[in-house]
């Protein structure tokens, strides 16, 4: 039996939905009530009681939270005044007198819903008499008992923050001990009875939604952090959701995070940590919707874009706009189309002959792009992509195009053009218009890399003879730390923490580190007075371990806390993989500009030789998957450059195998094809060559979605001319 709504007052109707909207605001409390009435009439039913007690109870289990809920909303810390104008204030009563309160308050008005007032209190009642006001048995309205016993089931099989969600079985159980003493035994009965028959209960599906609420949670916080310019807090929001969903093993969840931290990285201009965020894209999206494995299209476009091959960026998210115009999906046109105004308006001429073909191509897309907008109500979308979507309406009132609607959207996201503004925008280059209106552009044009000056070179040592070094770290697969004579592996630590502690430590040597820093990432479920003494602990711990490995005056110095400036330094002559690989291969890098093949050579089979598996491959902690993913990276790329060398220095089977290595890593790198399909030549291999041309040219193409074959033309000439 259902409670009937077209039975209610207008003023009950509203009360009803201001229980939803509040409900809504708590993935555990979603649809609470409404299981609750619907339980309350299963067993009202079984238990034969009358209609007007069974609608009573029903009516009060629609609403019996409201008072406990609004309680919650009244104290949060930017309201000022109660909610409800009542004689009493929050915190000045007890929690029941305000509830009692709030409901008096809200409910007294209608004659429907104030009968219920004394059933929603008296719920609170235990059927021994030991409850809040004493009542005992029949003392207790039978709609409060009823509404009891349909309660605690509903709130026991529901998943909470502290507890997953119990079996039917196991929530009779616990209320079935109560039977007598909090409950009514002809409720919990009847309860029974239903559980037995294989009445249906969602705590599953409940479950699964609060995960995936949680999941949400952190997506959007990501977004606000996004917008706000802070990367760090959105790469962990977006961390924590991609765990979250990778537990639920939602592949679309997998994808959705995935593509958001995608975007951090791009527009960061980290592309090294955005390439391998897509390759984990292109890895998942095997399970996943179409749309989202179009969306991976559209991040390929923008990183073949941002690492300068513009034309073949461009040119798929030309692609993608017709397949969504054609399945008439608004979001994937919207994303495409704002992408191609806005990175065709950054896409200088190179000369002044291209001026009008570049012109036209943006006002084109442009075009596109405000048609769109105007007949659809996007504004939520171009929220999340506020620094691009501004970059474009700023082209479209300065190019007069649709200006009018342009500057209303412009006002709306609160940065308006008034004239002023606008004549002063036309003077200048696109990329100073953010600067202008004061909001930065994080993307506009990524910096090349720093050429590596001659003094940074350093020189080949052997393990073991680098000067004035106290002790050294191995990052690159397992944790491994060498003192003296002395080995200390991942199992030797006292404790996980300690371990984990010392290794950050040691990855952020060359700086100070804030104590809030450690508390918020090893300890962040506790609070700050209990998370200072788990930090004393593990230092504890550290300190023990290197007790007698280190000499006096090094024991007494290699960990300093400032409690002037609340940070913790390690302060130790110490060499650590990572840095002596990155070191080796910008050396490397500086050689081959310089055409030194074969010194070169020497230096990246150094470098590659620290290649022992991902960094900290057993340490899963938040901090350590930005430096996995961009070792990782390095590493294909140093293997790259390796077969480069190896052609130059006319060691063919030496280039086969390093191009080989990097496809077998990431499949999608066209460069390891070019030197493969050399290297085979070199070694006339003729037919094996135009083979892996023709599996190259079919592989790439299925998978990126355009045509390839232009830039491997000049390998076929050569195939053919061999």
């Amino acid at each position: 039996m259902e409670l009937i709504k077209s039975d209610l007052s207008h003023y009950s109707k509203l009360i009803l939905t201001l229980m939803r909207v509040i409900e809504a605001r708590n993935p555990f409390n979603v649809n609470h009530c409404q299981l609750v009435s619907h339980y309350a009439g299963k067993i009202g039913e079984k238990a034969n009681v009358s209609p007007d007690v069974l609608k009573r109870a029903m009516t009060a289990a629609e609403v019996h939270t409201i008072g406990v809920l609004l309680q919650i909303e009244e104290k949060k810390t930017h309201l000022s005044i109660p909610l409800c104008s009542s004689q009493g204030k929050a915190r000045e009563v007890s929690l029941i007198q305000r509830e009692e309160e709030i409901l008096q308050d809200l409910l007294k008005g209608d004659p429907q819903l104030a009968e219920i007032i004394p059933v929603i209190l008296q719920r609170h009642e235990w059927y021994n008499g030991t409850g809040i006001q004493g009542l005992k048995e029949g003392e207790i309205l039978e709609e409060a008992r009823l509404l009891a016993a349909a309660d605690a089931y509903v709130d026991l099989a529901t998943p909470k923050s502290h507890r997953y969600p119990a079996t039917g079985v196991e929530v009779m159980q616990r209320i079935s001990e109560l039977s007598g003493s909090e409950f009514d035994p002809a409720f919990v009965n009847a309860l029974s009875a239903l559980i037995l028959k294989g009445e249906k209960w969602d705590a599953q599906e409940r479950a699964y939604r609060f995960t995936q609420a949680q999941c949400f949670h952190w997506l959007d916080l990501g977004d606000f952090y996004r917008q706000s310019q802070q990367a760090d807090w959105a790469i962990r929001c977006y961390t924590l959701s991609l765990r979250t969903a990778e537990e639920m093993k939602d592949s679309d969840l997998i994808l959705n995070a995935l593509s958001k931290l995608f975007m951090v990285f791009w527009s960061t201009g980290d592309l090294e940590s955005a390439k391998a965020l897509l390759d984990r894209v292109q890895k998942e999206e095997i399970h996943a919707s179409t749309f989202l494995k179009q969306r991976s299209l559209i991040l390929r476009g923008l990183l073949e874009w941002a690492e300068g091959r513009k034309e073949k960026g461009i040119k798929i998210l030309e692609t993608l706009f017709q397949e969504f115009k054609n399945q008439e999906n608004l979001i994937g046109l919207f994303t495409v189309l704002l992408f191609l105004s806005c990175l065709t308006l950054l896409q200088k001429p190179v000369s002044p002959d291209s001026q009008q073909k570049w012109l036209e191509t943006h006002l084109k897309w442009l075009n596109e792009f405000l048609n769109l907008l105007m007949k659809h109500d996007l504004f939520d979308l171009m929220i999340q992509y506020r620094q691009y979507a501004l970059l474009t309406l700023l082209s479209g009132v300065i190019h007069q195009i649709n200006p009018s609607f342009c500057r209303i959207l412009l006002t709306r996201m609160g940065e308006p053009c008034v004239p002023h503004i606008e004549e002063k925008l036309k003077q200048m280059p696109v990329n100073q218009w953010i600067e202008a209106i004061h909001i930065e552009l994080p993307f506009s044009y990524f910096p090349a890399k720093v050429p590596i000056k001659e003094e940074t070179r350093i020189s080949l040592l052997e393990p073991g003879n680098e000067p004035n070094i106290s002790m050294r770290i191995f990052f690159l697969g397992s944790f491994k730390v060498e003192i003296k004579s002395h080995i200390i592996t991942e199992e030797n630590w006292p404790t996980q923490k300690a371990m984990k502690l010392f290794a950050y430590l040691v990855y952020r040597h060359q700086s100070a580190v804030p104590d809030e820093t450690l508390l918020d990432l090893f300890w962040p479920d506790k609070d700050e007075e209990k998370a200072r003494n788990s930090l004393r602990n593990a230092l504890h711990h550290v300190r023990f371990l290197f007790k007698d490995l280190l000499d006096e005056n090094q024991y007494s110095r290699f960990l300093i806390r400032s409690r002037k400036t609340g940070t913790l330094t390690l302060n130790l002559s110490i060499f650590v993989d990572t840095e002596e690989f990155e070191n080796l291969y910008s050396s490397t890098v500086h050689l081959v500009s310089e055409k030194k093949f074969d010194e070169a050579l020497s230096y990246l089979k150094q470098a590659l030789s620290y290649d022992r598996g991902e960094f900290l491959e057993n340490i899963k902690d938040e901090w350590t998957d930005t430096p996995r993913t961009h070792f990782s990276l390095s590493f294909i790329k140093a293997t790259l450059l390796l077969s480069r060398c190896c052609l130059m220095a006319k060691d063919p089977e030496a280039a086969e195998l390093a191009a080989r290595q990097v496809i077998l890593k990431d499949n999608l790198q066209e460069e390891a094809y070019h030197y493969l399909i050399e290297s085979l030549l070199a070694q006339n291999k003729k037919t094996e060559a135009l083979k892996q041309y023709q599996e190259a040219i079919r592989h790439l193409e299925k998978e990126l979605g355009i045509s390839v074959s232009s830039s491997f033309s000049p390998l076929y000439e050569k195939i053919v001319k061999s």
